[in-house]
């Protein structure tokens, strides 16, 4: 194939714009919650032919976000199945360092994934004769992959099986990156707010910065890793951001470390972003409180049952 020649109507790009794409959606599980796209190139052929598959809540496009991709070698001699990243937007918003960006992420949604061993592929080469291709990115931006030699490729149920196991990880992702969003019908403007907030929050300079102020133990529940689990524990602890989601807009914003957080125990973090104020700190102290009087008094009423058993039976052994 001559990369450089229009690619107009041939067989092989009508095949791969129309056969491959159907391939691929009648193989999936829950086809009404993916939308595939894919792309031969604009005009003339692209570097790398892609089939891409997006959870329609997170993203539809290729330039942003993360999602499971079919990545075409330039020479033909294989492709990827690769969980990777959005490239384009992370081109136009880091003028350098691009290429070291996507490597960081990819390594920080490897740390909340475990994959089995034929997935485990972390570099992947795209064979680009051109290492200054916008498509090199995707070498970069890679997560985890699975790779297929043209010349043995598997049947097809195992294609159907490889392509919905990675759909499993892309959801599994998806869970721990966003796991505090409870109702997925959500509007898709509510979502975005929610995944601003949880940006914020998870921002390790931010959240270093407001543990070195407020220190480590939980503002709900008083709970103290150190005094719980020793060395292990200690330093440890996780930031809230309070400022209520109705009120976030993304772009830069003035944060007080004191007042717009609060550091939780893992627990109480998970449990305040149930409340439908997340940033109702005093709320769920309040919970806690009463939940504790309410244990206490169920306690003290269980000891004196027991109290009065005991009497009751010393009482009818008497000679």
């Amino acid at each position: 194939m001559k990369k450089k020649k229009e690619y107009g109507n041939t067989e092989f790009a009508i095949k791969f714009k129309n056969d491959f794409v159907t391939k691929v959606e009648n193989s999936i599980i829950n086809p009404k919650q993916y939308k595939v796209k894919s792309s031969v190139g604009g005009g003339n052929w692209a570097n790398i032919p892609w089939i891409a598959i997006f959870d329609k809540l997170i993203t539809e496009s290729a330039q942003d976000g993360y999602y499971p991709v079919y990545l075409f070698r330039e020479d033909m001699s294989g492709f990827y199945l690769s969980l990777n990243q959005g490239v384009t937007k992370v081109a136009k918003t880091y003028k350098k360092n691009k290429r070291q960006v996507l490597k960081v992420r990819a390594e920080n949604f490897r740390a909340k994934l475990n994959v089995r061993e034929d997935f485990s592929l972390q570099e992947i080469n795209l064979r680009i004769s051109n290492s200054q291709q916008s498509s090199k990115l995707y070498e970069f931006g890679n997560i985890y992959a699975k790779y297929y030699d043209s010349r043995n490729i598997p049947n097809d149920q195992a294609l159907v099986e490889d392509l919905n196991y990675i759909l499993n990880l892309y959801q599994e992702l998806i869970y721990n990156d966003n796991d505090e969003i409870q109702d997925i019908s959500s509007k898709i403007f509510e979502i975005k707010k929610l995944k601003y907030h949880l940006r914020v929050e998870r921002n390790s300079r931010i959240s270093k910065l407001v543990k070195d102020k407020k220190g480590y133990i939980c503002e709900a529940c008083s709970f103290d890793f150190e005094n719980k689990y020793g060395s292990l524990g200690k330093d440890y602890i996780e930031a809230h951001h309070l400022s209520p989601i109705s009120t976030l807009e993304p772009g830069k914003i003035e944060m007080d470390l004191v007042d717009d957080f609060a550091v939780l125990c893992s627990n109480c973090h998970r449990m305040i972003h149930r409340l439908d104020n997340p940033s109702n700190l005093e709320e769920l102290k309040k919970m806690i409180k009463n939940c504790n009087k309410t244990t206490t008094l169920s306690s003290s009423q269980s000891s004196v049952q027991s109290f009065s058993h005991n009497s009751h039976l010393e009482k009818s052994v008497e000679p």
